[in-house]
C-alpha cells in the first residue's frame, strides 16, 4: 500500500469516526467535559471552516462552541455517513467526499459533503480537518 492510500484510508475513517463522536455527543451518551470534548478539539486545525448546506460559512471556533452547546440535545436523532471516498490532493491532503445522515424527529435529510484533511501525526486518525462544504440533497427512499 502507497502512502497516499494509507492517507486516504485514515481520512475516510476519520470522517466516520468523528461522526460517531457527533452522534455520542449530542445524544448525551459522552460526558459533557473537556476532557470528552478533546476528541473534537484535535481533529480540527485552527483555520478550520465549514460551509453549510444553506450557505452560510462558520469558522472552527463558531463551530467548536455551537457543537459544545448542543451536547445532549438531540437523544432522538441519529447520525452516520456513507458512500465515503477518498483521493490524495497532493502530498499530505485528502479530499473525501461523503454523505451524512440525520434522522430525528424532524425526519430524514440528507447533505453531500467534501471535506479536506491532512496529515497531522498529533491528530485523532493522523489526520486533521481544515475545510467542510456540505450540500443537500434528497433522501432516497
Amino acid at each position: 500500500m502507497t502512502m497516499s492510500n494509507l492517507l486516504v484510508q485514515k481520512a475516510i475513517f476519520e470522517v466516520e469516526d468523528l461522526h460517531r463522536f457527533f452522534e455520542d455527543w449530542f445524544k448525551g451518551r459522552l460526558p459533557q467535559t473537556a476532557d470528552a470534548f478533546k476528541r473534537f478539539d484535535a481533529a480540527v486545525a485552527p483555520e478550520f471552516q465549514l460551509i453549510t448546506p444553506d450557505g452560510e460559512k462558520i469558522g472552527g471556533l463558531t463551530l467548536r462552541d455551537w457543537i459544545w452547546s448542543i451536547h445532549g440535545t438531540r437523544q432522538d436523532t441519529s447520525m452516520w455517513v456513507d458512500e465515503a471516498e477518498g483521493a490524495a490532493a497532493r502530498p499530505g491532503l485528502v479530499l473525501v467526499t461523503y454523505r451524512e445522515w440525520h434522522d430525528g424527529p424532524d425526519g430524514k435529510s440528507v447533505r453531500l459533503s467534501s471535506a479536506l484533511l491532512e496529515e497531522d501525526e498529533c491528530a485523532p486518525n493522523g489526520v486533521r480537518w481544515v475545510h467542510v462544504h456540505e450540500t443537500w440533497q434528497k433522501p432516497s427512499a
